[in-house]
């Protein structure tokens, strides 16, 4: 019954001219465009993450635990602690102080004291202890338990910053882990391999259609929003309400402009109710955008990935936003009438009648 009174409700609001509202369209665009990237996570992603091989090498990674000291260099877009440089800038102090200590200008203590500016990390002399495989960023704890003993490795990139670390001792420990275990959480995200996969997938689509974000730009960008006195409270949608004129990206040789990242962020719903409250979060949603718009294009591109269910599913998501549109604008004309009300003079006026032995039975 519902299945008919939807389908009779969308063709009345196409009879009658009544058409989508924005914030409609951009819920379909939202719905649609996770369908796809929902199809390239399944057909794509998961297939790489589960396999058997990925499961075994974590869980043997897992039974041993590294001793390590480090330095971070800090940057604008840093999560957690922040400096006044930007990224590239940290990377070329970060290999500056590499260097020093390969060349061994400098010691570990030393290169600490000075570049250092964490004061709790500065306090312990850069040590972090014995870590756990899958406390940090993957990239992170790879590049760690791939060291030597007794070896200073970097600068490893991470959302913090960059790293030089100190490897030191090789601890082996008891876990209950078992490859099974490992490869369920593996699935449910633990371990940074789905994220290390997603960001490999996005870093090749970037340089496949030549996208870039202008870190300049958006530090820019930023300083004009943190102006705002009520900045820690805007939603990446309130940016339509800045006033910034330059590219913020390039996609193609097309310049991105603000008002493009936000008209997107309403393509993906899950993005323009996000805050924005420090640099890493508005750099964070600007790369999220772009990831997704390039995904959709790619996966839309591909003739290797079926996709009909896909558009079978977006008639059928489309159809209810009609129907609900319908039903708004009837019930704008009379407001006493009820839905069901409306809905039964529908399926009366189209001399559909429920048969009862089908409602007995089910």
């Amino acid at each position: 019954m519902e299945f008919a009174t939807i389908r009779l409700a969308a063709q009345e609001a196409k009879r009658e001219n009544i058409n989508l509202d924005q914030e409609a369209l951009y819920s379909l665009a939202t719905k649609k465009n996770q369908l796809f990237i929902n199809l390239l996570i399944k057909e794509v992603i998961n297939p790489e993450l589960l396999a058997d091989s990925v499961a075994y090498k974590i869980h043997e990674l897992l039974k041993i635990e590294r001793f390590v000291r480090e330095i971070v260099i800090f940057h604008k877009f840093s999560l957690g602690h922040v400096a006044e440089r930007t990224p590239v800038e940290a990377q070329k102090l970060a290999n500056i102080a590499l260097k020093r200590l390969r060349l061994k200008n400098i010691n570990f203590d030393e290169a600490v004291s000075i570049y250092t500016t964490m004061p709790s990390l500065k306090l312990r002399n850069g040590e972090v202890g014995y870590l756990p495989y899958g406390e940090y960023p993957k990239n992170y704890n790879d590049a760690i338990w791939s060291a030597q003993e007794d070896t200073i490795i970097g600068p490893i990139k991470t959302k913090y910053g960059y790293h030089i670390v100190e490897v030191g001792a090789i601890k082996e420990i008891t876990t209950t882990n078992t490859v099974e275990t490992v490869e369920k959480a593996i699935s449910n995200g633990k371990y940074g391999v789905f994220s290390e996969n997603m960001d490999r997938f996005a870093k090749n689509l970037r340089g496949s259609y030549n996208c870039n974000l202008d870190t300049l730009a958006v530090i820019d960008l930023w300083q004009q929003i943190e102006a705002g006195s009520d900045y820690k409270e805007m939603i990446f949608n309130d940016l339509s309400d800045i006033a910034y004129d330059h590219p913020i990206a390039t996609c193609d040789g097309e310049e991105l402009s603000l008002n493009w990242f936000v008209d997107q962020s309403n393509r993906h719903g899950q993005i323009n109710v996000a805050v924005v409250h420090a640099p890493i979060a508005l750099i964070k949603n600007l790369m999220d955008i772009m990831n997704r718009f390039l995904t959709v294009r790619w996966v839309s591109d591909n003739d290797n990935i079926y996709k009909k269910h896909l558009h079978e599913k977006v008639r059928a998501i489309e159809t209810i936003l009609l129907k609900e549109a319908y039903v708004q604008k009837e019930l704008e004309i009379t407001p006493q009438l009820s839905e069901s009300v409306l809905f039964n003079r529908l399926l009366l006026n189209h001399e559909i009648v429920v048969n009862e032995k089908f409602i007995d039975n089910n």
